[in-house]
This record gives structure tokens, C-alpha cells and sequence, in this order.
């Protein structure tokens, strides 16, 4: 029998046991909880809210573990595009060990504004660690059960048209035709092989290797074009190729011309997994087609608009449960380029042809190319071409063609496609050669290391042993060519005939006598490694131009070999500035942003100065005089046979350019295959246009890229065309031997 004293001990430890289990409210009260919990929620602090919560367990394991439950309010405040969660708690009601606290919070939303959720309740349990939100899924929205899913649902408006500067669509909506053959179908597979890539403007191997696993008698999808050009070419498509009929897709953006303005306009499509959040947040919603490079990118929120959208939680079949916000959006505003279309399919055109002919010769080891069109008077890219050329249908879903994803793959491929989305015109630097004299024979000039009228003997060998190159005599270009020395020439002389000796000679006295950075610092003041301000359209090549740590070193960037490497883009630049008389412009792309279509002008953009030479009394001219020699001048002119008929056996046209051109030709060097470049403005007495053309891995500049820049120009000035060199189309390709730092001109 228990004493009264033992009594009393049992009742105080059971009172004491009693305290340890006694509902935590007494001492943290619900509500509490609850203000931390929604406090911890406007913070987006998941893991401190799920530090309030307990959850139902199945089979001895949480049904919504931390990364679930993160998961799930990171997923609805990316959707909400969620900014701000303000709160306030309305009741609280005690029910033995559970309570319930009623609560109005409003969501401020970058899509939809303040959505307003008034009378919502959390119920939380008592438990030996305190009070605890007994959660589930609805307790972020009352109607998101288990499977249901908060979502967007867009309604874009059609998306505005990119014209070109003189009113024509570049990108609308319309629709493509997709068509089929059989190989036995085809009247010669060779040509119905050239006739596609060259309307499709795609390497002829990526055709080949669509038309290999098919026998003859099997009918395979052939490709995909605009409808207008398909309709345009059926005639030739179905005697040529033996295509019968086509399809149309269903409406989704078009592109003038299939591919021209690839690397300029750039293509749309699904909004990329990475970027969802992001378009959630602007009233996008998943599969919405959006602007995945060039202006259709960089000018997405004026050419898509803010779509009108809607807020709802949808269950697993797609039954909505519950609407929460709706916006109205924007609608789509149209963009004008710099670009000229006929320009930029003349471009295009020459390019892509170039390519097709010389198939059997420098074609078949080139990696590509590119072309660019500036107006020297305002420095406004009137065309700019890279090859080869994007397909942009590829990427819509609406493409018609069969198995895209492979024949995507393919276009993206080195082997067959040739890294279409390499930007050869404005994201690629590569060493610019001869054409890099122009900045060398500035400085010289402009330093008062030599003057116009002074002579210099442009022998086959230069001797730099007296300024410490150590790689001296160096050959000049005209050993390998097998030409005689060009003699007592003066400095602008030096630059039509393109004489090595003279560049190198004063690339060593430049970096000696005056600054090793002097060279470079001339092509800063003429727009060299710099970007234009157009990295949201493209990537931008910044170009190198080092500091020579040595006379070696000096002496190679002279001639723009060694670590030199620029984007065709900034040649471009330097062209139209010594055009126009020596105002350096920032190239642009973008004239206008609404004032077509019924839409008002949003916003205009003029033409920006980088600087002005300044350059000492007739050193402009020095340079000038040597560019217009290139093509003008019998015994020294580098791509004189490619503007002047001539009886020459080093000519390759019988058709005299009849308007004046000023240019500078370049070869690369690059190993066995070196880069042709060939740089020009036209008209000589009052330049429009600068002209730059690259061709990767090829021959020499007078040889392969002249021939393309005369292309351009003919079809400019709508005279009569040039034809390409008859040798382009013969075979086999014989790289060109240039003696170790020997140089081409």
C-alpha cells in the first residue's frame, strides 16, 4: 500500500510527464507557425518551409519528400513568374490537438498582375516536436490535388514580319512544300543533286548522303521548300529530279528565299527546356514558338508580342478545376533591317554558287565561307552571308519533313552539313592575310616612315637579318606564284601588287622605331577588335590583333599572318571607312521597330561614328590609289584578270567590268589550305558599297574570292554577269605550296 508521500511523487512525475507532451500552442502558438510558414514561403526559402510541415507517409516513406516539395513550389512560382507573396492571417481555431488558421494571400505576378486567394486554410496537427502544417499539394492552391498541374495556357497573336530596308518581307508567315522522288525517277542524279543544294543552298554532300540509303526504285521524301519557290522551280523539280506533286505544311514562318538571311534573321521554334521559366513568366506557355537565333531572337518580345494568357490548374486529363488570372498581353510589333533582300540574295546566290561549281576543285576540301555588304556612307549592313546556309524550317515543328530530327542532325553535322550555324561573317575570326596591309601601309605612311612617292625594291627575298627576324630571307609570295620581282615600287604600289618585302620591312620598323603595339593600335582607330553592339542578334568575333613580343612576330603581323585573326565583318568596316574618306561607322542591322502594318513607329535608329582617321595629308589617298590598282593596273594589279578582260593566261574572265572597282586581294595562310580574301569598294569616284569575301581552306584570294566579289558587284550594278573560272569545275583540287613564312599575296 503507497504511502501519501509516494502518492505524491507518482502524481508530480506524472504531471511532469503530462508537461512534456503538453500542446506546444501554450508555448508557439499555431498561428505562429503558420506566419514563419508563409513568411519562409515570400522568401522562396522551400527548405525552411518544409521545416513547418509533416506529410502523409505510404508505406513508412513520405509521400512528398524535401525535392518534391521543393519541386512543386519552384514549379508554381516559375509559372506565376512569382515576385512577391503578401499574407495576412484572418482566424485561428483550436480543436484539441489539431487547429486550423484561416489566411488571405495575394500572388504578385509578372505575367498576371495581383492574384488575390482570399479564405484559404492550412490544418495543422500537435505533435511531440510542436505544432505542424499538415500539408498536402493543396495547401498552394485548394483545387491542385495529387496529378494536377498549375499551367499557362498561351494564345499568341501571329507574329509580326521582319522586312528588309526597302519594304520586302524577310520573315512572314506562310506555308512550305514538301515533296518526293525515287532515285529511278531522276533524269541525271548529279544534276537533280546540284538543283537542290542550290535551292536549298546546302552543301551538295548533305544531299548525297539523303539520297544514299534509297535504291532506285524506292520513293523517299526529297526535301522541303518555301511554297512560292517550289511552285517557282516545279517545272525543273519534276523533269529534272522526277517529282510529281507536293504538300503543303501548315502555316508557320517563312523565309525569303528558304535560307538567304539565315544568319541575319535566324530562326524560330519551340521554346527550349532551359528557357521555359523564363517565357512562363512573359504568359508563354509550353511547345510556344519563340525566336531562337538572330533578330527573330534578339527582337522576340517586339515580333512575338505579350501573348494573351490564362492561369489554371488542370487535372491529369486535362479538365480545368479551377481558373486563377488571365492577361490580356501585347500585341506583335514588326522590325525593319538595314538588309537589302535583293542584295542579300545576290550575296547569297554568289556564295552558293561559287561552292556548287567548284565542287570537283577547291569546294571539296573548303569548309566554308562567308560574304558581307556594307553601304559605305552609313555603315549599315546591306547583306551578310555565311556558308553554308541554315535551313531554318528544320527547326519548326510545323517542317514537313520526314524524320527532321535526323535530317536536322545532318544539316548540324561537320561531315555532312558543314556547321551551318557557324556565323563565318561576324562570330569567326580567322587570319586575314594580305588583306591586314591596308592597316600596316596606314600606319607607315601615317607614322612618316616612308611617303607616297618614295621608292622601294620589291625583290623575291627580304633580308630582315639587320632588324633581328630570325626566320629571314624571306620568300614573297611571287616565288611561289613563279613571278618575276616587281621591282622599284612605291607604297601604294607595294599594296596592288601586294609585295611582302615592303610590308615586312616596315612591320620591323614600326615595332623598333616607333611602338610594338603601333600596328595594332592603327587598326583599333579603324574598327578593328571590336564588337558593334550586335551580340543579341549574334555572337560577335571580337578579332586579335597581339602585341609583337618579338621582330619575328612584328614582321608576320604586318602581313596579317601570325596570331592576327579578324571576323570578315570588321574588314568590312575598314573598307567602307577608306571608301568614304576615312569616317569609321558601327555596322547595324536594325532601321526601325514598328511603322509598318498599321503599327506606330517605336523606335528609330540612325547610324553611329566610331571615330575619324585624322590621318596626315595624303596618306588616304597613298591607300586608295593602291586599292584601285588591284584591279586597274596591267603589271601589278593582284585581280587584274578579274576585272579586265585580258589575253593572259592568268586571266579568268573575257568580260571587262564596266564600272570601276578599288579592292585588296589576300591568301591566308593556314597549312596546305589556305583562307582567300578579297576585300573591295565600288564605285571607285563615289563609293556605295564595301564588299568582303572569305572563303575557308581554299586557294588563293585572286583565285576564289574575287571571282565571287565580281559576281556580287555585276548582279549590284545589273550589268552583265561574269562567268565563274571554267578551272572551278574541273578536277582534282591542287593545294597550293607556299614556302614556310613565304607568304601569297
Amino acid at each position: 500500500m503507497k504511502t501519501y508521500r509516494q502518492r505524491i511523487i507518482i502524481i508530480l512525475l506524472w504531471i511532469g510527464m503530462s508537461l512534456s507532451i503538453i500542446p506546444t500552442w501554450a508555448q508557439t502558438a499555431p498561428q505562429e507557425v503558420v506566419n514563419a510558414f508563409l513568411e519562409a514561403w515570400s522568401a522562396k526559402d522551400y527548405e525552411r518551409m518544409y521545416g513547418y510541415v509533416t506529410v502523409n507517409q505510404i508505406n513508412g516513406v513520405d509521400e512528398y519528400p524535401l525535392q518534391v516539395f521543393t519541386n512543386r513550389y519552384q514549379t508554381v512560382a516559375d509559372t506565376l513568374a512569382l515576385t512577391e507573396l503578401r499574407y495576412t492571417i484572418t482566424a485561428t481555431e483550436l480543436q484539441g490537438m489539431t487547429a486550423m488558421v484561416t489566411y488571405d494571400v495575394i500572388f504578385v505576378s509578372n505575367t498576371f498582375g495581383e492574384i488575390t486567394d482570399a479564405g484559404r486554410i492550412i490544418r495543422l496537427i500537435n505533435t511531440p516536436n510542436g505544432w505542424k502544417i499538415a500539408w498536402s499539394t493543396m495547401d498552394i492552391f485548394d483545387t491542385l490535388i495529387s496529378g494536377a498541374q498549375i499551367r499557362v495556357e498561351s494564345r499568341p497573336s501571329p507574329r509580326a514580319t521582319i522586312y528588309d530596308r526597302n519594304g520586302t518581307a524577310l520573315a512572314y508567315n506562310g506555308t512550305t512544300t514538301g515533296f518526293y522522288s525515287a532515285r529511278g525517277r531522276m533524269v541525271g542524279e548529279q544534276q537533280c543533286i546540284e538543283l537542290l543544294a542550290n535551292l536549298q543552298r546546302v552543301p551538295m554532300r548533305l544531299i548525297e548522303s539523303q539520297l544514299q540509303p534509297y535504291n532506285s526504285e524506292t520513293v523517299f521524301f526529297l526535301g522541303e521548300l518555301n511554297t512560292d519557290i517550289f511552285n517557282a522551280n516545279f517545272s525543273a523539280l519534276s523533269s529534272v529530279c522526277g517529282v510529281q506533286q507536293g504538300f503543303e505544311s501548315n502555316p508557320h514562318r517563312i523565309y525569303k528565299g528558304n535560307s538567304m538571311t539565315s544568319h541575319v534573321v535566324g530562326y524560330v521554334g519551340p521554346i527550349p527546356a532551359e528557357q521555359l521559366a523564363q517565357y512562363t513568366a512573359l504568359g508563354y506557355g509550353q511547345g510556344d514558338i519563340v525566336g531562337l537565333y538572330g533578330i527573330e531572337s534578339a527582337y522576340q518580345s517586339q515580333l512575338g508580342g505579350k501573348p494573351a494568357s490564362v492561369l489554371r490548374i488542370v487535372d491529369s486529363s486535362g479538365t480545368v478545376l479551377r481558373e486563377l488570372a488571365g492577361s490580356a498581353g501585347t500585341p506583335p510589333v514588326p522590325v525593319t533591317l538595314t538588309i537589302d533582300a535583293r542584295l542579300q540574295e545576290i550575296t547569297a546566290n554568289a556564295l552558293n554558287e561559287a561552292f556548287i561549281t567548284a565542287n570537283p576543285n577547291w569546294a571539296s576540301v573548303s569548309t566554308g565561307g562567308a560574304a558581307v555588304v556594307l553601304d559605305v556612307k552609313t555603315g549599315e549592313i546591306l547583306a551578310l552571308a555565311s556558308y553554308p546556309f541554315i535551313q531554318p524550317n528544320l527547326f519548326s515543328p510545323e517542317s514537313v519533313t520526314e524524320d527532321r530530327g535526323n535530317v536536322l542532325a545532318a544539316m548540324l553535322s561537320v561531315t555532312t552539313g558543314g556547321e551551318p550555324l557557324r556565323n563565318r561573317a561576324a562570330s569567326e575570326q580567322a587570319s586575314p592575310g594580305s588583306v591586314f596591309k591596308i592597316i600596316t601601309l596606314a600606319a607607315a605612311l601615317n607614322e612618316g616612315l616612308t611617303v607616297p612617292s618614295e621608292q622601294f625594291n620589291c625583290d623575291l627575298y627580304w633580308d630582315g637579318a639587320k632588324y633581328g627576324d630570325t626566320r629571314s630571307p624571306r620568300p614573297d609570295w611571287r616565288v611561289t606564284d613563279e613571278y618575276p620581282p616587281a621591282g622599284m615600287i612605291t607604297p601604294s604600289e607595294a599594296l596592288m601588287t601586294s609585295c611582302n618585302p615592303f610590308f615586312w620591312e616596315f612591320g620591323a620598323r614600326l615595332f623598333l622605331e616607333k611602338n610594338p603595339n603601333m600596328i595594332a593600335e592603327y587598326g583599333r582607330r579603324m574598327g578593328l577588335t571590336r564588337t558593334y553592339g550586335l551580340s543579341a542578334i549574334f555572337r560577335e568575333a571580337p578579332g586579335v590583333i597581339p602585341v609583337p613580343g618579338s621582330v619575328d612576330a612584328a614582321v608576320s603581323e604586318a602581313v596579317g599572318q601570325g596570331d592576327v585573326t579578324l571576323p570578315p565583318l570588321q574588314m568590312g568596316v575598314v573598307v567602307a571607312s577608306i571608301a568614304n574618306g576615312g569616317t569609321v561607322y558601327s555596322p547595324s542591322l536594325v532601321k526601325q521597330i514598328g511603322g509598318t502594318d498599321g503599327v506606330d513607329v517605336v523606335q528609330t535608329f540612325s547610324p553611329q561614328v566610331l571615330n575619324e582617321f585624322g590621318f596626315n595629308e595624303g596618306v588616304l589617298e597613298a591607300i586608295q590609289t593602291g586599292m584601285c590598282g588591284v584591279t586597274t593596273n596591267e603589271l601589278l594589279g593582284t585581280a587584274y584578270g578579274r576585272f579586265i578582260s585580258s589575253e593572259s593566261e592568268y586571266s579568268y574572265t573575257e568580260l571587262t567590268a564596266p564600272y570601276s572597282v578599288c579592292g585588296k586581294t589576300g591568301t591566308a595562310q593556314t597549312g596546305r589550305y589556305p583562307n582567300a580574301w578579297f576585300v573591295a569598294y565600288a564605285p571607285a569616284d563615289n563609293p556605295e558599297i564595301a564588299v568582303v569575301v572569305m572563303v575557308e581552306q581554299s586557294l588563293e584570294g585572286s583565285q576564289v574570292s574575287a571571282p565571287i566579289a565580281r559576281r556580287i558587284l555585276d548582279d549590284y550594278f545589273s550589268v552583265q554577269r561574269a562567268v565563274y573560272p571554267t578551272w572551278w569545275a574541273e578536277g582534282p583540287y591542287v593545294p597550293l605550296n607556299i614556302p614556310p613564312d613565304g607568304g601569297a599575296g
